[in-house]
């Protein structure tokens, strides 16, 4: 038996995203962009998004 999308469980979710020079090469970063853009358009209003990113230190 599948449960569809919109029967799950609120969601809470955390992105830790490294934001330090190593991420720089290669666009690296707008990479995480475009992913995470994409994650946050299929998440639904009901479910929790915390977005921490870090270099030398947490922000």
């Amino acid at each position: 038996m599948e449960i569809g999308f919109e029967e799950l469980p609120v969601m809470n979710l955390a992105f830790v995203i490294d934001k330090s020079g190593s991420m720089n090469a290669a666009d690296k970063m707008g990479w995480v962009k475009d992913a995470f853009g994409i994650f946050i358009d299929r998440v639904r209003d009901i479910d929790f998004v915390s977005l921490v990113v870090f270099d030398s230190s947490a922000r």
